[in-house]
């Protein structure tokens, strides 16, 4: 958590933060969000209690923004399942910190990705509505309201990927008491009776050519290790083998292949195989 804490955790239910009292009624974690279930009550007034939804997104990094856009849509489609009729308003934050570098502080003030779910969220409001979006607009229209809202550029990049993402692919996120009524839809022929729906759904899936190199993989000297010339790991994320000395040498998937590294060295320590996050 890099902000302060204002909900109690599993390990004492209770928390008393001034005039205000919080209990922890529940908390689910799935793999990119932590649901937690809330109860408010202000000790002035202890007949009057509120139920709190808290969804935490867990899948952002520190630094730069989440590799799949649809992490975001999902996030999205799980905040509007708690909305009914006698819902609140929905509160969105991320964290406000103060990082101490070198060069000084440097101040995060929880504009960025609060922005950039803000403007996820509207636009494809507006695109489910009006069957448009204009999201230079409206990120103009944020930034009059909270100056630097969709703070960096990758955060404007990814709202449009997220667009990109659902007119192309739409729904295809299947709750498990329908799995089977879906796998029976995607089994039906399409009109011109020359594919199944599953099928032209695998020829959209995107194949990511050129996206990166697959250098030492494909070396002369590390051919042979190959199973097929057609699957062969990314440079950035493929899996090294450890020394003799026991050092490990697993790339991180975050940084660029450095490609000044020793061919043979390389080679000696190739495999097969990549590192998934």
């Amino acid at each position: 958590v890099k902000c302060a804490q204002y909900w109690p955790s599993p390990d004492r239910d209770t928390e008393i933060f001034e005039e205000f009292i919080v209990k922890l009624t529940l908390e689910d974690h799935y793999p990119d969000y932590i649901i937690r279930h809330l109860s408010l009550t202000n000790k002035r007034d202890k007949g009057v209690e509120r139920e709190v939804t808290h969804i935490q997104f867990v899948s952002w990094p520190d630094h730069g923004v989440p590799d799949e856009a649809h992490l975001l849509l999902k996030l999205r489609r799980r905040v509007n399942s708690f909305k009914n009729f006698f819902s609140g308003p929905i509160v969105i934050h991320c964290r406000h910190v103060i990082e101490h570098t070198l060069t000084g502080r440097r101040r995060r003030a929880g504009v960025g990705r609060t922005g950039t779910f803000i403007g996820i969220d509207a636009m494809m409001e507006s695109l489910e509505v009006e069957g448009r979006a204009d999201i230079y607009g409206y990120v103009v229209m944020l930034r009059r309201q909270r100056c630097l809202m969709v703070q960096v550029e990758a955060q404007y990049i990814l709202i449009h990927q997220a667009l990109l993402e659902h007119t192309q692919f739409g729904e295809t996120e299947s709750p498990l008491q329908e799995l089977h009524s879906t796998l029976s839809t995607l089994k039906q022929r399409t009109a011109d009776n020359e594919s199944t729906l599953m099928e032209d759904e695998f020829d959209r899936l995107p194949t990511f050519k050129s996206w990166r190199t697959c250098n030492t993989g494909k070396a002369e000297e590390n051919k042979k290790k190959n199973r097929t010339s057609s699957v062969v790991p990314y440079d950035y994320n493929r899996v090294q083998l450890k020394t003799d000395e026991g050092q490990s040498h697993e790339s991180d998937a975050d940084d660029d292949y450095d490609e000044a590294s020793d061919e043979d060295e390389d080679s000696a320590k190739y495999i097969n195989a990549s590192l998934i996050s």
